[in-house]
């Protein structure tokens, strides 16, 4: 077994270091410079227990944090800092510092990125290694360093809280995992386990505006397949409990009248190429439930967006709004493919778009409206088929109405009482063709005017009369009222 220790011997040759490693073999002793083999043959524990003399800016490289190989190498210096206390590992020091025996300080070379395994972290589900993770983020978002998280996973029952002056969280991560996966083990605080607080006054401009951000995630990929890459990916797994979970949550607040802001922001840049698809949000539900309309059975619904309102007086404006903030703007303000609604059974038809008005009548609203602009149409269906040809379902006694306001005295009614439809309001005018009659059942009892007929010049009579007994004279008197009442009409003229 070897027995590694630092020594410091006075007898050492003028030529090499006056550090030597010194091991013992089967009785045999193997001295060799340190200077030759630090960099792969001590670990930093054996560095923390030296009581070897070196002088400022003296620079090791370990191979390992308790054993060699474990993963925890790193490049130490010594910063000139003495007279501290002996032997204290970067735990006790509560930062990317280490002592030795001499009580001389050590810190991480900051040219090398920095791993929890350099601070002795380890992986093996029992450890809690809450404070080398909370050193390891501390460190180097106050000094600037990459940060190196490796593909282990560091358990921790909780994160402290990290407070740097100026800093950049990047580098490569891996998984830091908050809590043990072991349920018995699991972390009781309730706080976030990552906590990146930013004060800031900075105005910036159009170029550099994604910079001022309170975690800025860039992730650039050159060749990529399935799911490609992802700036920021939010993933909650909830097995049990009553409280709801939030795979991305976004929230803001401003208190200054001259600002705006957003909850939430998407921007998807195209980038000049004619990609698939460009999406700018995309919402995809698993139900995982055959009827979502049985919410007595299943607890509740199944949404894809919601839009709601969270204070009991302030009214909002829009719940949702197309718009265009620069460019040719959309082709369609909003579409529902083919085949997208699952109706529940035939006596549930589903819809596509469904409103639901006020429970009181004082508080009413209207329901579609179109205003502002010139528009090819308001409604068209001549496109699509209906379920017995019924394009419109009006209830019974409902109005279809004309002029500026819903109390309009000229309107289409079927009216239930007397089981007629009619017109009310002024004359109604049927702009047909000459050829094209209106109908009864098929049979067609009005066409266009019949032309050529002239005006009766004399007494005309609508009295009743008797075909046995009526005269000429009397016979002209009744055609000619005839006449005047079909002239009246319109059904006949000049």
């Amino acid at each position: 077994m070897t027995d590694k220790r630092i020594d410091q011997l006075t007898n050492a040759p003028s030529e090499e270091a006056t550090d030597w490693i010194h091991t013992n073999k089967a009785g045999v002793d193997y001295r060799t410079p340190l200077s030759k083999v630090s960099a792969f043959q001590i670990t930093t524990l054996d560095l923390i227990s030296s009581s070897t003399a070196y002088a400022a800016d003296t620079s090791i490289t370990t191979n390992g944090y308790t054993t060699s190989g474990d993963g925890g190498s790193g490049a130490w210096v010594q910063n000139g800092v003495t007279g501290q206390t002996a032997s204290q590992t970067p735990t006790q020091l509560g930062g990317a510092l280490l002592n030795d025996a001499n009580g001389n300080q050590w810190s991480i070379v900051s040219s090398v990125a920095l791993r929890p395994e350099q601070l002795g972290a380890i992986e093996d589900n029992t450890t809690d290694n809450t404070s080398l993770v909370t050193i390891a983020i501390s460190d180097q978002l106050l000094s600037g360093r990459a940060a190196l998280i490796s593909a282990n996973t560091f358990y921790s029952d909780s994160i402290g809280n990290s407070t740097p002056a100026n800093g950049y969280l990047n580098g490569a991560f891996g998984k830091i995992q908050y809590g043990y996966r072991d349920s018995s083990k699991r972390a009781t605080d309730g706080s976030p386990a990552l906590v990146i607080e930013k004060h800031s006054k900075y105005d910036s401009s159009a170029t550099d505006v994604q910079d001022n951000g309170f975690v800025v995630s860039v992730s650039k990929s050159d060749t990529v397949s399935g799911s490609g890459a992802r700036g920021i990916y939010g993933y909650v797994d909830q097995a049990s409990g009553t409280g709801g979970s939030i795979g991305i949550h976004g929230r803001a607040r401003t208190t200054s009248a001259d600002s705006r802001i957003w909850g939430m922001w998407a921007y998807a840049d195209r980038g000049g190429v004619a990609l698939n698809r460009t999406i700018g949000f995309e919402s995809n539900v698993k139900s995982n439930i055959d009827s979502p309309y049985d919410t007595s059975a299943v607890g509740g619904g199944v949404d894809g967006i919601i839009s709601a309102t969270v204070d009991s007086t302030g009214i909002c404006n829009n719940a949702y709004r197309v718009t265009k903030s620069s460019g040719a703007g959309w082709r369609t303000g909003f579409q529902v493919p083919i085949n997208s609604i699952n109706p529940a059974s035939a006596s549930d038809e589903g819809e596509i778009c469904k409103y639901g008005g006020s429970s009181l009548s004082a508080n009413k609203y209207g329901g579609i409206r179109f205003y502002d602009g010139f528009f090819d149409y308001a409604m068209k269906t001549n496109e699509a088929t209906f379920d017995s040809d019924v394009a419109i379902q009006l209830k019974r006694d409902q109005r279809i109405t004309w002029a500026e306001n819903r109390s309009s005295s000229t309107y289409i009614t079927y009216t239930d009482s007397t089981d007629t439809m009619d017109i009310t309001g002024n004359a109604v005018d049927f702009k047909m063709s000459s050829t094209s009659p209106i109908k009864l059942n098929g049979v067609k009892i009005l066409s266009a005017r019949k032309t050529g007929f002239g005006t009766v010049t004399d007494a005309t009579s609508k009295a009743s009369w008797s075909t046995n007994t009526v005269t000429l004279d009397e016979l002209a008197e009744r055609v000619g009222a005839i006449w005047d009442a079909l002239r009246d009409h319109g059904l006949i003229g000049n």
